[in-house]
């Protein structure tokens, strides 16, 4: 089955109040050992690992993406920027809607996760479903001084921590109970998943694990051929019926060139220093191949090639067309993560804390935004602010641009004052 029925089954409600449970702690004891099976890779050894996270262990296949990205530092550079560019930005919890219920289900909830000292790294591991296929974070909730159910702690679950049934539907393991796991409970869970094929099949590290494989032999052969033939022989020549006694100083002489550059000869022998003759990509095999790769992956990751490196003459036009299809990846994943977080966490916090009846979930708003050069982004301020006559908050505008507010009793700048101004403001 292609599809997971885990899509198309009603999911089962949640509860009036979270478990208690927290499994996150309970680790297999398999994971204190690691076998690294991304050592003495082969093209075998892959599609037995992709095979078994198919039938529903993907242990080994995670195992082996750590070992691909810790060993490919191209791909490394392609997966962090694009993690970083959702969760390194500010964020805010919008209403669901315009009711009194679900504004104040939003400022309590903000407060809440705001407290949480980890969500960072909770929007960092979420974003990892794109590249893994599915990510898990356990939700620990408490009741807080106000009596309100809340979010204290996020437990990030490693992805080798679970196993899929034949519908696709996702268990954890834990330390008793290795074999079938316990299904996820609604509201005590974050799991993203990509679209599509089963979660095991679904991330982009499946591509490119053989992209950097191929590169890796690639760069393997590269230097074996650059210690046989990338540095300069010494080749000696000695004249037709030259003795013994010539042949051996030759000889004599070629190892002492290579060792002092110093040598006594006879007017009998020849010695010549050759160089491997390089130039052109048909001399060139081994940079093509691990060029060619290079691109393929960047292509996968940010689907462009000129957002990372440059492209030679003339691709300056051409990575802004890149750098529009990087942002478009970027909006998706942080729209797929505001649908994940109000689904699984703004959803149980209404539930939980028993709002009027049709009050709407918070939604995770991450403040991602295009690339634009400062005196640019304050002119579109002017004109929304002056033309638009919309109201703007000024705590955001000095967060834009790292402006500190007048300190009391200090000296505040007016206009007339002003870097750049040679005459008073009319």
């Amino acid at each position: 089955m292609e599809f997971g029925l885990l899509h198309l089954q009603r999911q089962p409600d949640i509860g009036d109040e979270p478990s208690k449970r927290y499994l996150s702690v309970r680790a297999p004891r398999s994971e204190r050992f690691v076998e690294h099976p991304g050592m003495a890779l082969n093209p075998r050894k892959i599609v037995a690992i992709f095979a078994l996270a198919e039938q529903g262990w993907p242990q080994v296949q995670c195992d082996l993406f750590e070992d691909v990205v810790e060993r490919d530092g191209h791909l490394r550079a392609q997966i962090e920027p694009r993690i970083e560019a959702v969760a390194g930005k500010s964020w805010t919890l919008q209403a669901g809607g315009p009711d009194p219920a679900d504004i104040d289900a939003a400022h309590l909830l903000e407060d809440a996760v705001r407290a949480v000292p980890n969500v960072p790294e909770v929007l960092e591991h979420q974003l990892t479903s794109t590249f893994y296929g599915y990510a898990a974070t356990e939700i620990v909730w408490e009741q807080n001084r106000d009596g309100m159910v809340v979010p204290v702690w996020f437990g990030n679950t490693p992805h080798r921590r679970f196993r899929f049934d034949e519908d696709d539907n996702p268990f954890v393991l834990v330390d008793d109970d290795t074999r079938t796991g316990i299904a996820l409970e609604r509201g005590r869970w974050m799991f993203s998943r990509r679209r599509g094929r089963r979660a095991a099949r679904a991330g982009l590290l499946r591509s490119a694990t053989w992209w950097s494989h191929f590169k890796t032999l690639s760069v393997r052969d590269w230097v074996l051929y650059s210690e046989k033939f990338g540095l300069p022989y010494i080749l000696g020549r000695y004249e037709e019926g030259a003795s013994d006694e010539d042949k051996k100083v030759l000889k004599q002489a070629l190892q002492e060139l290579g060792k002092d550059s110093i040598a006594a000869l006879s007017k009998n022998v020849e010695v010549l220093i050759e160089s491997a003759k390089a130039g052109g990509k048909s001399d060139d095999v081994h940079g093509a191949l691990v060029a060619l790769c290079n691109a393929e992956i960047s292509k996968l990751i940010t689907g462009a090639t000129l957002t990372g490196e440059t492209g030679g003459p003339g691709s300056f036009a051409l990575g802004r067309v890149h750098q529009d299809t990087r942002f478009d990846l970027v909006q998706s994943d942080a729209e797929r993560l505001a649908i994940r977080f109000e689904q699984d966490v703004g959803v149980p916090f209404v539930r939980f804390n028993s709002f009027p009846a049709g009050t709407r979930p918070p939604r995770l708003k991450i403040h991602v935004v295009r690339d634009v050069a400062p005196k640019e982004r304050a002119e579109i301020m002017a004109v929304v602010l002056n033309e638009l006559r919309l109201p703007l908050d000024a705590e955001q505008i000095r967060q834009e641009f790292q402006l500190k507010a007048p300190r009391a009793g200090g000296e505040a700048a007016t206009p007339e004052q002003a870097p750049g101004r040679t005459s008073p403001v009319v």
